[in-house]
């Protein structure tokens, strides 16, 4: 790669600008549109560990947490999937990460706020960033053919969102399968933190412009 690429930015800020105006006006979806037998809310990675207490949670990613209670509500009946991050002490992960959502800790559990909605849910429980190596995933998938649309909503965007969303789509279009992929952006977030230059409002800007452009629908919310 030409390093000398990245001494002049100005194209590429514009182009951030351009994209970061596109998505501040997205549309919201009708929730009539949906069908509740074939809809299906999947939830990522909205624990303890990512929202209240631990060296990865984020008073940014859980402001995000009433919409998400609010959705649930406004979706009772739907069918819901809850992945839940969780880690042994000795996680090939934490080569990357602080350690974080260790089993046992209280870190990995569904937040209180949401625990209400766990009846009759789907709760399954991963040991990566990326949903789709969750034991049982899917066999889920392979269980429940009817679900055409899935509904995202959860955490951390630019990684967990991002990894299981994509793998998600690109596994339906490798098997020839006609699904939505909707992320609702009310009920995404990522965290900030200088030290690393992690930018959230940047994460976020790159990981819906990626998103989309692979085929997932964004939408801000439901009507």
């Amino acid at each position: 790669m030409d390093l000398s690429l990245f001494e002049d930015l100005t194209d590429a800020i514009n182009t951030l600008k351009t994209i970061g105006d596109e998505l501040s006006s997205l549309p919201r979806l009708s929730q009539k549109s949906l069908d509740p037998k074939k809809t299906v809310l999947l939830h990522i990675d909205i624990v303890e560990g990512f929202l209240h207490k631990g060296a990865l949670s984020s008073p940014r990613v859980a402001k995000m947490l009433p919409y998400v209670v609010e959705l649930n509500e406004r979706l009772e009946g739907f069918p819901r999937i809850f992945i839940l991050d969780e880690h042994p002490e000795d996680a090939a992960e934490f080569g990357a990460y602080p350690p974080h959502c260790i089993e046992g800790s209280g870190e990995s559990e569904l937040v209180t706020d949401l625990q209400p909605f766990m009846g009759g849910a789907h709760i399954l429980k991963k040991n990566s960033t990326n949903l789709f190596h969750a034991p049982g995933f899917l066999d889920l998938l392979d269980e429940h053919p009817e679900w055409d649309t899935f509904l995202i909503v959860g955490d951390v965007s630019d990684i967990c969102v991002l990894q299981g969303a994509l793998t998600l789509k690109t596994y339906f279009n490798q098997t020839q399968q006609e699904k939505r992929l909707i992320l609702l952006t009310n009920g995404v977030e990522t965290f900030d933190l200088p030290a690393t230059r992690h930018d959230a409002t940047l994460m976020n800007l790159f990981t819906l412009y990626n998103l989309q452009m692979n085929g997932i629908e964004l939408y801000e919310d439901l009507y």
